[in-house]
C-alpha cells in the first residue's frame, strides 16, 4: 500500500522516467501539485531526502506537474536538491515563476519608487533585494553568516539546509550601497527585524502603502515584501492557466503566513493541505490538516493521491 516504507524505498531507488506525458481524458483530478518547502515538503533539516524525492518522481511519472511554491529566491528550477527533475518553480512568494525547463517565464517587479522610499526610510535595517538573477544586500557576507552562527546551537543545526544559499539559491551580492541596490529590477524585499520598535515603524510604513506592496512573511520577525496582489496563490493559478490545467485540478500544501493566500484560494476546491505544525492562519485557511511534516505527511499524501489515478 502506498505510504509503506518498503514501497517508498523501492520507488526512490528506481530510475525515474523524466518524460512529460500528455493527459488522457480519463486522468484523475489533480494535475498540478504545488508545495511550500520549509515546514511543509522539506524534512526537519530543511533538505530533501529519498522519501521526498521519491514522491516528486511519483507525481511526475504519473503525468502530473509538480511545482515548488516558496518564499525563497531561486534563479533556476533545479536547486535545493531537486536537480535533474523537470519541475516548475514558483518562488519569491510568487514574484518569479520558472518552467520545468528552467526558463524564467514570469516575474513581477516591485514599484521602484516604493523600494527607494523603503530603503531610505530604514537605513538601520539589513534588506535583501531580490532580482531575477541575484540577491543584493546591504549586509556584509561575514555579518550575514554570523547571524546564523549566533543562534541557539540546536536552531543552527536545524537551519543548516537554509544556509546553503551560495550554491543552492544563486549568488548573493553583499555590501551593496543604496545606489547599488536601486540599480536593479527588484521583485521582492526580505528583512529580519528583531527590534519591536523598528517593526512597529515598518508595519506602519507598509500599512500606509498597502495599495503598492504587501508583506506576507513566514514568521513574525520576518518581512517578505512583494507588489500588491503578488502571492503564491495568484502565481500558482497563473501557472495552472499557463499549463492548461483547471483550477480545480490543483492541490497545494503550505504551513506559514506566506502560504495563507494560496491555501485559501484552493480550499474553495477542497485541495488545500497543511501539516499539523502550520501556523494558526494556515491551519484555518487549509481544507484539511494531514499530519506532521517531520514524518513526511506531504510526500506521503502526494503519493496516495497519484496512486488513486
Amino acid at each position: 500500500m502506498c505510504g509503506e516504507m518498503g514501497e517508498l524505498c523501492t520507488v526512490c531507488g528506481c530510475a525515474a522516467t523524466m518524460g512529460r506525458e500528455k493527459f488522457s481524458e480519463v486522468d484523475v483530478l489533480i494535475k498540478l501539485f504545488a508545495c511550500d518547502l520549509d515546514g511543509t515538503l522539506f524534512n526537519a533539516l530543511h533538505t530533501t531526502d529519498p522519501i521526498i524525492l521519491g514522491a516528486v518522481r511519483a507525481v511526475l511519472d504519473s503525468g502530473a506537474h509538480f511545482t515548488i511554491a516558496t518564499g525563497r529566491f531561486m534563479h533556476t528550477n533545479a536547486q535545493f536538491g531537486f536537480e535533474g527533475l523537470p519541475i516548475e518553480a514558483v518562488c519569491g512568494n510568487g514574484s518569479l515563476v520558472y518552467s520545468h525547463e528552467g526558463e524564467l517565464i514570469r516575474h513581477v517587479s516591485l514599484d521602484h519608487a516604493f523600494v527607494e522610499e523603503l530603503l531610505r526610510a530604514f537605513p538601520q535595517v539589513y534588506f535583501d533585494c531580490i532580482g531575477t538573477d541575484h540577491v543584493y544586500t546591504n549586509q556584509s557576507a561575514d555579518a550575514r553568516e554570523g547571524s546564523f552562527r549566533h543562534r541557539h546551537p540546536f536552531r543552527a543545526i536545524l537551519t543548516r539546509g537554509m544556509r546553503r544559499t551560495k550554491d543552492n539559491a544563486g549568488e548573493w551580492v553583499c555590501d551593496q550601497s543604496l545606489a547599488d541596490m536601486l540599480a536593479h529590477d527588484v521583485v521582492k524585499v526580505n528583512a529580519r527585524v528583531d527590534d519591536p520598535g523598528i517593526r512597529a515603524e515598518l508595519d506602519a510604513f507598509l500599512a500606509e502603502r498597502a495599495d503598492t506592496a504587501v508583506n506576507a512573511p513566514f514568521s513574525s520577525v520576518m518581512y517578505e515584501i512583494t507588489g500588491v496582489g503578488v502571492n503564491k496563490g495568484e502565481a500558482v493559478a497563473w501557472l495552472a492557466d499557463y499549463l492548461g490545467i483547471g483550477q480545480d485540478q490543483v492541490a497545494v500544501y503550505g504551513d506559514g503566513g506566506n502560504d495563507v493566500a494560496m491555501l485559501a484560494r484552493y480550499a474553495h476546491y477542497g485541495h488545500a493541505y497543511a501539516p499539523r505544525e502550520a501556523c494558526d492562519d494556515a491551519l484555518a485557511a487549509a481544507s484539511e490538516v494531514i499530519g506532521s511534516y517531520v514524518w513526511h505527511a506531504v510526500p506521503r499524501h502526494m503519493r496516495r493521491t497519484v496512486a488513486g489515478r
